[in-house]
């Protein structure tokens, strides 16, 4: 009895830990605060298999000062988070065999298409306001410092076939590239701005579109 117990609860944990690619489901859970930089937050032992190919980048383009709050420009930024994975799987797919491959001018730039230039949380974005014609209403409209005009909002979903008393979805949508942007945790907070981590499923690059992003390679 006790086996089969275990082995529901593997299963449901497995259920439970499901994502959409092109949304995420604010759920409370993955909300956290750090008491340290953001460029700290991504070398923590715990965090640094997710961030640290990141890490290099950022290295690499200068931009240390930035993370850690010492720009006198940009003391507090939103960040949408770049993973290991997005970062390796345009290597693999560019036949890149290391960071020190790519440009100091590369790095920066590709970089400052996911930062804001000041901290948005969730709670400071809008509700997207329904629409017959699909078209995205109501969004918190930003534009990073790279230059990708964003439109970040929430949706309010049903539960049980109540109206607005399920999960809140939060979306992030690149006009440059004419897609969504699948987010996965949100609302990482730090002494100099917050993450929201972008899905394993999002590669480098997808933020703007192809034309874009061939100059960008360019540099």
């Amino acid at each position: 009895m006790k086996k089969i117990i275990f082995l529901v609860c593997i299963i449901g944990a497995f259920i439970c830990c499901e994502t959409n690619d092109s949304d995420f489901y604010d759920s409370g859970i993955s909300n956290g605060n750090h008491d340290c930089t953001m460029y700290e937050y991504f070398q923590l032992p715990s965090m640094y298999s997710n961030w640290d190919s990141l890490v290099v980048m950022i290295d690499k383009a200068e931009l240390i000062p930035l993370f850690k709050g010492q720009d006198p420009n940009y003391k507090d930024i939103t960040f949408f988070g770049i993973t290991n994975h997005s970062i390796r799987r345009y290597m693999l797919d560019r036949g890149i065999a290391s960071i020190n491959n790519m440009s100091k001018e590369f790095c920066k730039k590709i970089i400052m298409l996911h930062i804001l230039g000041e901290r948005y949380m969730l709670e400071d974005i809008n509700f997207r306001v329904p629409d017959e014609t699909g078209d995205i209403i109501g969004a918190t409209e930003v534009n990073s410092l790279g230059g990708v005009n964003l439109l970040f909002y929430k949706e309010k979903t049903s539960w049980e076939k109540i109206a607005d008393a399920g999960p809140v979805k939060v979306y992030l949508f690149s006009n440059n590239a004419l897609s969504q942007i699948p987010l996965a945790s949100p609302n990482i907070s730090t002494s100099t701005g917050v993450v929201h981590s972008l899905n394993y499923n999002y590669t480098l690059g997808d933020i703007v579109s192809n034309n874009e992003l061939s100059e960008i390679e360019k540099l």
